[in-house]
């Protein structure tokens, strides 16, 4: 997403909250059913641009809600392909049960697939097998 459909988008969804019965449904608790019943979404950040131009239109005109368009995705937390390749580069053939054990003293993890350790996890994992080949010194 770019800096200016992310400014367009903070935009819509303040116009949204300040709408008068946008805040009278929450002050009822029913704000979430009533997103969830008309865009299958149970928080308006997780519509997209034109969901939340539909939405704005449905408040004031009473439109019919249209679900269309490319919903924002959610930030993953996971490594990315390039910490993976280069902690298999690295470790080389040493095998994978050595590799959960120098996960596990590294990060305090034994992971069953490298996938699921998140960024930060992987690069202390990279660093620990650097110093460990003496790639990097202290």
């Amino acid at each position: 997403m770019t800096a200016k459909q992310s400014y367009l988008r903070r935009g819509l969804l303040a116009r949204i909250h300040q709408h008068e019965f946008t805040k009278a449904a929450k002050e009822q608790d029913a704000w979430e059913s009533f997103l969830f019943n008309m865009y299958k979404e149970s928080s308006c950040t997780k519509l997209s641009i034109d969901e939340l131009y539909n939405l704005l239109d449905v408040l004031e005109r009473g439109a019919q809600p249209i679900v269309k368009g490319r919903r924002p995705q959610t930030k993953k937390d996971g490594m990315t392909d390039k910490q993976l390749s280069c902690i298999l580069k690295l470790w080389g053939d040493r095998g994978e049960d050595g590799l959960r054990e120098f996960c596990h003293k590294t990060v305090g993890k034994r992971p069953l697939r490298l996938n699921s350790l998140n960024k930060g996890e992987a690069t202390k994992v990279i660093l620990g097998i650097e110093y460990m080949l003496g790639l990097k010194k202290r």
